[in-house]
Protein backbone atom coordinates (compact mmCIF):
# COMPACT_ATOMS: atom_id res chain seq x y z
CA UNK A 1 0.00 0.00 0.00
CA UNK A 2 1.37 3.39 -1.00
CA UNK A 3 1.93 5.77 1.89
CA UNK A 4 0.36 9.22 1.51
CA UNK A 5 2.78 12.15 1.51
CA UNK A 6 0.81 13.92 4.27
CA UNK A 7 0.89 10.77 6.45
CA UNK A 8 4.65 10.50 5.96
CA UNK A 9 5.02 14.18 6.88
CA UNK A 10 3.13 13.58 10.14
CA UNK A 11 5.43 10.65 10.96
CA UNK A 12 8.59 12.62 10.13
CA UNK A 13 7.56 15.71 12.11
CA UNK A 14 6.52 13.72 15.17
CA UNK A 15 9.85 11.90 15.08
CA UNK A 16 11.62 15.25 14.71
CA UNK A 17 9.79 16.58 17.77
CA UNK A 18 11.66 14.13 20.03
CA UNK A 19 15.01 14.21 18.22
CA UNK A 20 16.67 16.18 21.04
CA UNK A 21 15.34 13.70 23.61
CA UNK A 22 17.17 10.97 21.69
CA UNK A 23 20.29 13.19 21.73
CA UNK A 24 19.87 13.47 25.50
CA UNK A 25 19.68 9.70 25.95
CA UNK A 26 22.76 9.14 23.81
CA UNK A 27 24.63 11.92 25.62
CA UNK A 28 23.74 10.56 29.06
CA UNK A 29 24.99 7.06 28.19
CA UNK A 30 28.24 8.48 26.80
CA UNK A 31 28.93 11.07 29.51
CA UNK A 32 28.03 8.76 32.40
CA UNK A 33 30.45 6.10 31.17
CA UNK A 34 27.68 3.54 30.80
CA UNK A 35 28.66 0.11 29.48
CA UNK A 36 25.46 0.29 27.42
CA UNK A 37 26.86 2.92 25.07
CA UNK A 38 25.00 2.76 21.76
CA UNK A 39 24.89 5.72 19.32
CA UNK A 40 21.07 5.85 19.31
CA UNK A 41 21.19 9.41 18.03
CA UNK A 42 23.17 8.52 14.88
CA UNK A 43 20.85 5.62 14.02
CA UNK A 44 17.76 7.71 14.75
CA UNK A 45 18.87 10.61 12.55
CA UNK A 46 19.95 8.25 9.78
CA UNK A 47 16.46 6.70 9.87
CA UNK A 48 14.94 10.20 9.72
CA UNK A 49 17.18 11.12 6.81
CA UNK A 50 16.11 7.99 4.92
CA UNK A 51 12.43 8.79 5.58
CA UNK A 52 12.94 12.31 4.22
CA UNK A 53 14.74 10.94 1.15
CA UNK A 54 11.78 8.61 0.58
CA UNK A 55 9.48 11.64 0.92
CA UNK A 56 11.55 13.52 -1.67
CA UNK A 57 11.94 10.59 -4.05
CA UNK A 58 9.63 12.13 -6.68
CA UNK A 59 12.04 15.05 -7.04
CA UNK A 60 14.38 13.40 -9.55
CA UNK A 61 16.60 16.45 -9.95
CA UNK A 62 17.12 16.72 -6.18
CA UNK A 63 18.03 13.03 -5.96
CA UNK A 64 20.56 13.37 -8.76
CA UNK A 65 22.20 16.37 -7.07
CA UNK A 66 22.22 14.60 -3.68
CA UNK A 67 23.93 11.50 -5.10
CA UNK A 68 26.40 13.73 -6.97
CA UNK A 69 27.33 15.64 -3.80
CA UNK A 70 27.68 12.41 -1.83
CA UNK A 71 29.94 10.84 -4.48
CA UNK A 72 32.04 14.01 -4.72
CA UNK A 73 32.66 14.12 -0.95
CA UNK A 74 33.37 10.38 -0.74
CA UNK A 75 35.78 10.40 -3.71
CA UNK A 76 38.86 11.62 -1.75
CA UNK A 77 38.36 8.87 0.85
CA UNK A 78 38.26 6.25 -1.95
CA UNK A 79 41.49 7.70 -3.41
CA UNK A 80 43.19 7.41 -0.01
CA UNK A 81 42.10 3.77 0.32
CA UNK A 82 43.45 2.99 -3.17
CA UNK A 83 46.79 4.64 -2.28
CA UNK A 84 47.04 2.51 0.89
CA UNK A 85 45.94 5.11 3.44
CA UNK A 86 44.55 4.23 6.86
CA UNK A 87 40.97 5.42 6.29
CA UNK A 88 37.86 4.83 8.38
CA UNK A 89 35.23 4.71 5.65
CA UNK A 90 32.52 4.59 8.33
CA UNK A 91 33.70 7.81 10.03
CA UNK A 92 34.13 9.53 6.67
CA UNK A 93 30.58 8.54 5.71
CA UNK A 94 29.23 9.86 9.02
CA UNK A 95 30.91 13.22 8.37
CA UNK A 96 29.58 13.41 4.81
CA UNK A 97 26.04 12.65 5.99
CA UNK A 98 26.35 15.42 8.60
CA UNK A 99 27.41 17.91 5.93
CA UNK A 100 24.53 16.86 3.65
CA UNK A 101 21.85 16.90 6.37
CA UNK A 102 21.13 20.69 6.17
CA UNK A 103 20.90 20.40 2.37
CA UNK A 104 18.40 17.50 2.52
CA UNK A 105 16.23 19.05 5.23
CA UNK A 106 16.27 22.42 3.46
CA UNK A 107 14.51 20.78 0.52
CA UNK A 108 12.15 18.89 2.82
CA UNK A 109 11.03 21.96 4.78
CA UNK A 110 10.85 24.03 1.60
CA UNK A 111 8.22 21.59 0.33
CA UNK A 112 6.38 21.68 3.67
CA UNK A 113 6.27 25.49 3.70
CA UNK A 114 5.16 25.80 0.08
CA UNK A 115 2.35 23.24 0.57
CA UNK A 116 1.27 25.20 3.68
CA UNK A 117 -1.11 22.56 5.07
CA UNK A 118 -2.46 23.88 8.42
CA UNK A 119 -2.07 20.67 10.47
CA UNK A 120 1.41 20.01 9.10
CA UNK A 121 2.45 23.62 9.76
CA UNK A 122 1.11 23.41 13.31
CA UNK A 123 3.24 20.32 13.89
CA UNK A 124 6.29 22.03 12.37
CA UNK A 125 5.83 24.95 14.80
CA UNK A 126 5.55 22.50 17.73
CA UNK A 127 8.79 20.85 16.58
CA UNK A 128 10.63 24.16 17.04
CA UNK A 129 8.93 25.08 20.34
CA UNK A 130 9.44 21.66 21.97
CA UNK A 131 13.06 21.57 20.81
CA UNK A 132 13.70 24.97 22.42
CA UNK A 133 12.12 23.81 25.69
CA UNK A 134 14.14 20.58 25.76
CA UNK A 135 17.40 22.39 24.95
CA UNK A 136 17.03 25.20 27.49
CA UNK A 137 15.83 22.86 30.25
CA UNK A 138 19.01 20.86 29.79
CA UNK A 139 21.08 24.01 30.29
CA UNK A 140 18.99 24.99 33.34
CA UNK A 141 19.61 21.58 34.97
CA UNK A 142 22.83 23.13 36.30
CA UNK A 143 20.77 25.16 38.79
CA UNK A 144 19.72 21.94 40.56
CA UNK A 145 23.13 20.31 40.26
CA UNK A 146 22.22 17.98 37.41
CA UNK A 147 23.90 17.53 34.03
CA UNK A 148 27.41 18.11 32.75
CA UNK A 149 29.62 21.19 32.16
CA UNK A 150 30.17 22.32 28.58
CA UNK A 151 33.96 22.32 28.96
CA UNK A 152 35.91 19.14 29.78
CA UNK A 153 37.64 20.77 32.74
CA UNK A 154 36.19 22.36 35.88
CA UNK A 155 32.48 23.12 36.14
CA UNK A 156 32.17 26.07 33.76
CA UNK A 157 29.10 26.12 31.56
CA UNK A 158 26.18 23.75 31.30
CA UNK A 159 25.03 21.43 28.53
CA UNK A 160 22.75 19.12 30.47
CA UNK A 161 22.95 15.63 29.01
CA UNK A 162 23.97 16.55 25.48
CA UNK A 163 27.26 15.15 24.21
CA UNK A 164 28.08 18.27 22.22
CA UNK A 165 30.02 21.53 22.34
CA UNK A 166 29.80 24.54 20.02
CA UNK A 167 26.81 23.14 18.14
CA UNK A 168 24.64 23.66 21.23
CA UNK A 169 25.15 27.42 20.87
CA UNK A 170 24.34 27.32 17.15
CA UNK A 171 21.15 25.32 17.73
CA UNK A 172 20.16 27.56 20.64
CA UNK A 173 20.50 30.71 18.50
CA UNK A 174 18.54 29.20 15.59
CA UNK A 175 15.64 28.20 17.86
CA UNK A 176 15.66 31.57 19.66
CA UNK A 177 15.58 33.46 16.34
CA UNK A 178 12.64 31.42 15.02
CA UNK A 179 10.54 31.82 18.17
CA UNK A 180 11.32 35.49 18.76
CA UNK A 181 10.57 36.42 15.13
CA UNK A 182 7.17 34.72 15.35
CA UNK A 183 6.39 36.69 18.51
CA UNK A 184 7.34 39.95 16.80
CA UNK A 185 5.32 39.04 13.74
CA UNK A 186 2.24 38.49 15.89
CA UNK A 187 2.78 41.71 17.89
CA UNK A 188 3.50 39.91 21.19
CA UNK A 189 6.00 42.40 22.61
CA UNK A 190 5.85 41.26 26.24
CA UNK A 191 6.48 37.66 25.26
CA UNK A 192 9.27 38.76 22.91
CA UNK A 193 11.14 40.55 25.71
CA UNK A 194 10.41 37.77 28.20
CA UNK A 195 11.87 35.25 25.75
CA UNK A 196 14.91 37.49 25.24
CA UNK A 197 15.64 37.76 28.99
CA UNK A 198 15.07 34.04 29.51
CA UNK A 199 17.34 33.21 26.57
CA UNK A 200 20.05 35.62 27.72
CA UNK A 201 19.98 34.09 31.20
CA UNK A 202 20.24 30.62 29.63
CA UNK A 203 23.15 31.79 27.46
CA UNK A 204 25.04 32.87 30.59
CA UNK A 205 24.40 29.46 32.14
CA UNK A 206 25.71 27.90 28.94
CA UNK A 207 28.81 30.12 29.39
CA UNK A 208 29.34 30.45 25.66
CA UNK A 209 30.65 33.69 24.15
CA UNK A 210 28.84 32.78 20.93
CA UNK A 211 25.49 32.23 22.67
CA UNK A 212 25.63 35.41 24.79
CA UNK A 213 26.73 37.71 21.95
CA UNK A 214 24.44 35.92 19.49
CA UNK A 215 21.27 36.38 21.56
CA UNK A 216 21.92 40.11 21.92
CA UNK A 217 22.87 40.55 18.25
CA UNK A 218 19.85 38.63 16.93
CA UNK A 219 17.52 40.65 19.16
CA UNK A 220 19.02 43.90 17.83
CA UNK A 221 18.83 42.74 14.20
CA UNK A 222 15.18 41.77 14.59
CA UNK A 223 14.38 45.11 16.28
CA UNK A 224 16.60 47.23 14.04
CA UNK A 225 13.80 49.52 12.81
CA UNK A 226 14.00 52.77 14.88
CA UNK A 227 10.23 53.31 14.67
CA UNK A 228 9.60 49.83 16.05
CA UNK A 229 12.07 50.39 18.88
CA UNK A 230 10.36 53.65 19.94
CA UNK A 231 6.90 52.06 19.83
CA UNK A 232 8.14 49.05 21.76
CA UNK A 233 9.63 51.23 24.50
CA UNK A 234 6.35 53.13 24.86
CA UNK A 235 4.31 49.93 25.12
CA UNK A 236 6.82 48.24 27.36
CA UNK A 237 7.27 51.00 29.96
CA UNK A 238 5.92 48.92 32.88
CA UNK A 239 7.88 45.89 31.80
CA UNK A 240 11.07 47.95 31.52
CA UNK A 241 10.62 49.36 35.02
CA UNK A 242 10.30 45.82 36.38
CA UNK A 243 13.34 44.76 34.35
CA UNK A 244 15.41 47.62 35.77
CA UNK A 245 14.57 46.40 39.27
CA UNK A 246 15.21 42.72 38.51
CA UNK A 247 18.31 43.14 36.30
CA UNK A 248 20.77 44.04 39.11
CA UNK A 249 19.71 40.96 41.09
CA UNK A 250 20.22 38.73 38.05
CA UNK A 251 23.56 40.41 37.28
CA UNK A 252 24.83 39.86 40.82
CA UNK A 253 23.81 36.19 40.60
CA UNK A 254 25.63 35.75 37.28
CA UNK A 255 28.78 37.45 38.55
CA UNK A 256 28.86 35.33 41.71
CA UNK A 257 27.97 32.11 39.93
CA UNK A 258 30.03 32.28 36.76
CA UNK A 259 32.19 35.33 36.08
CA UNK A 260 33.69 35.21 39.58
CA UNK A 261 34.19 31.44 39.47
CA UNK A 262 37.84 30.26 39.68
CA UNK A 263 37.46 28.15 36.52
CA UNK A 264 36.22 31.12 34.45
CA UNK A 265 38.97 33.40 35.77
CA UNK A 266 41.62 30.75 35.17
CA UNK A 267 40.50 30.38 31.53
CA UNK A 268 40.54 34.15 30.92
CA UNK A 269 43.93 34.62 32.65
CA UNK A 270 45.44 31.78 30.62
CA UNK A 271 44.51 33.46 27.32
CA UNK A 272 45.38 36.95 28.57
CA UNK A 273 48.88 35.96 29.74
CA UNK A 274 49.92 33.64 26.93
CA UNK A 275 47.98 34.73 23.87
CA UNK A 276 46.74 37.81 21.99
CA UNK A 277 43.20 39.17 21.76
CA UNK A 278 42.44 37.43 18.45
CA UNK A 279 43.49 34.10 19.94
CA UNK A 280 41.23 34.76 22.93
CA UNK A 281 38.24 35.59 20.73
CA UNK A 282 38.83 32.59 18.44
CA UNK A 283 39.78 30.23 21.30
CA UNK A 284 43.12 29.40 19.59
CA UNK A 285 41.49 28.46 16.27
CA UNK A 286 43.82 30.86 14.43
CA UNK A 287 46.76 28.86 15.84
CA UNK A 288 45.23 25.57 14.65
CA UNK A 289 44.54 27.17 11.25
CA UNK A 290 48.16 28.24 10.78
CA UNK A 291 49.35 24.71 11.56
CA UNK A 292 46.77 23.05 9.30
CA UNK A 293 47.51 25.46 6.42
CA UNK A 294 51.22 24.61 6.59
CA UNK A 295 50.40 20.90 6.43
CA UNK A 296 48.04 21.58 3.49
CA UNK A 297 50.75 23.43 1.54
CA UNK A 298 53.65 21.11 2.40
CA UNK A 299 52.12 17.62 2.58
CA UNK A 300 49.14 17.62 0.18
CA UNK A 301 49.81 16.65 -3.44
CA UNK A 302 48.28 18.71 -6.26
CA UNK A 303 45.42 16.21 -6.66
CA UNK A 304 44.83 16.20 -2.88
CA UNK A 305 44.70 19.98 -2.84
CA UNK A 306 42.05 19.87 -5.56
CA UNK A 307 39.76 17.04 -4.35
CA UNK A 308 40.84 16.69 -0.71
CA UNK A 309 41.85 13.69 1.37
CA UNK A 310 38.66 12.93 3.31
CA UNK A 311 37.95 13.53 6.98
CA UNK A 312 40.02 10.65 8.45
CA UNK A 313 43.23 11.52 6.59
CA UNK A 314 42.77 15.25 7.27
CA UNK A 315 42.59 14.68 11.04
CA UNK A 316 45.46 12.16 10.90
CA UNK A 317 47.76 14.63 9.13
CA UNK A 318 46.87 17.75 11.08
CA UNK A 319 46.17 16.22 14.51
CA UNK A 320 42.78 17.89 15.02
CA UNK A 321 40.25 19.89 13.05
CA UNK A 322 40.60 23.67 12.84
CA UNK A 323 36.95 24.11 13.95
CA UNK A 324 36.34 26.77 11.30
CA UNK A 325 33.93 25.24 8.79
CA UNK A 326 35.23 26.71 5.53
CA UNK A 327 38.81 25.69 6.30
CA UNK A 328 37.79 22.26 7.61
CA UNK A 329 35.97 21.71 4.30
CA UNK A 330 38.99 22.99 2.33
CA UNK A 331 41.47 20.71 4.11
CA UNK A 332 39.18 17.64 3.99
CA UNK A 333 37.58 18.05 0.55
CA UNK A 334 40.01 20.34 -1.27
CA UNK A 335 39.37 23.35 -3.46
CA UNK A 336 36.46 21.59 -5.17
CA UNK A 337 34.70 20.94 -1.85
CA UNK A 338 35.32 24.52 -0.68
CA UNK A 339 34.05 25.89 -4.01
CA UNK A 340 30.91 23.76 -3.70
CA UNK A 341 30.30 25.16 -0.21
CA UNK A 342 30.67 28.75 -1.45
CA UNK A 343 28.41 28.15 -4.47
CA UNK A 344 25.65 26.68 -2.28
CA UNK A 345 25.98 29.60 0.16
CA UNK A 346 25.76 32.07 -2.74
CA UNK A 347 22.68 30.36 -4.19
CA UNK A 348 20.99 30.29 -0.78
CA UNK A 349 21.59 33.99 -0.10
CA UNK A 350 20.50 34.80 -3.66
CA UNK A 351 17.18 32.94 -3.36
CA UNK A 352 16.45 34.58 0.01
CA UNK A 353 17.24 38.07 -1.32
CA UNK A 354 14.97 37.45 -4.30
CA UNK A 355 12.07 36.50 -1.98
CA UNK A 356 12.90 39.45 0.27
CA UNK A 357 12.76 41.96 -2.60
CA UNK A 358 9.44 40.58 -3.85
CA UNK A 359 8.02 40.77 -0.29
CA UNK A 360 6.39 37.36 -0.79
CA UNK A 361 6.99 36.28 2.81
CA UNK A 362 7.93 38.28 5.93
CA UNK A 363 10.10 35.31 6.93
CA UNK A 364 12.53 36.21 4.14
CA UNK A 365 13.99 38.89 6.44
CA UNK A 366 14.59 36.33 9.19
CA UNK A 367 16.08 33.84 6.71
CA UNK A 368 18.46 36.50 5.34
CA UNK A 369 19.60 37.64 8.79
CA UNK A 370 20.19 34.10 10.01
CA UNK A 371 21.80 32.80 6.80
CA UNK A 372 24.41 35.59 6.88
CA UNK A 373 24.82 35.23 10.66
CA UNK A 374 25.30 31.44 10.49
CA UNK A 375 27.75 31.65 7.58
CA UNK A 376 29.89 34.12 9.55
CA UNK A 377 29.48 32.05 12.72
CA UNK A 378 30.57 28.86 10.96
CA UNK A 379 33.80 30.53 9.88
CA UNK A 380 34.58 31.64 13.44
CA UNK A 381 33.37 28.74 15.60
CA UNK A 382 33.12 25.66 13.39
CA UNK A 383 31.08 22.46 13.93
CA UNK A 384 28.14 24.32 12.38
CA UNK A 385 27.43 22.74 9.00
CA UNK A 386 28.83 19.39 10.13
CA UNK A 387 26.83 19.37 13.36
CA UNK A 388 24.82 16.23 13.94
CA UNK A 389 22.77 18.16 16.49
CA UNK A 390 22.02 21.38 14.57
CA UNK A 391 21.95 20.18 10.94
CA UNK A 392 18.21 19.48 10.77
CA UNK A 393 17.40 22.88 12.28
CA UNK A 394 19.74 24.65 9.84
CA UNK A 395 17.73 23.11 7.01
CA UNK A 396 14.57 24.52 8.63
CA UNK A 397 15.78 28.09 9.04
CA UNK A 398 17.44 28.20 5.59
CA UNK A 399 14.06 27.28 4.07
CA UNK A 400 11.92 29.49 6.32
CA UNK A 401 11.60 32.24 3.67
CA UNK A 402 9.14 29.92 1.91
CA UNK A 403 6.91 29.92 5.00
CA UNK A 404 3.64 31.82 4.85
CA UNK A 405 2.00 33.71 7.71
CA UNK A 406 -0.65 31.49 9.29
CA UNK A 407 -4.13 33.00 9.61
Amino acid sequence: MKLKASTLDFVILWLLTIVLLVDMLTGYLKLSGSAFEIPFSQFYKLFLLLLVLVRLQKKGKFFLVFVGFYALLLFPSILQIISGGNVSIFQDNVKIIKYLTPFVFFHYFKGIFIANKPKIMELADKFILYSFIILTLNVLFKLIGVGYPIYPYGSLGSKGFFFAGNEISTLFLVLYALLSFDLLLNGKEYKFWTLFLYSLFTAFLLSSKTAIAGIILIMLLLKISPAKIVNSIKRMSNFLIAAIVIAPVVLIFLVNKFIASPVFQKRILFFAEKMDLLTLILSSRNVFLAKAYKVFIDKYSFIEKMVGVGQTTYVERVGKTVEMDFFDILFAYGFIGAALFLILAYLLIGSIRKMKRKRISPYARLAFIMAVFILILSTITGHTFSSGMAGIFLGYIFAVHYKKVQS
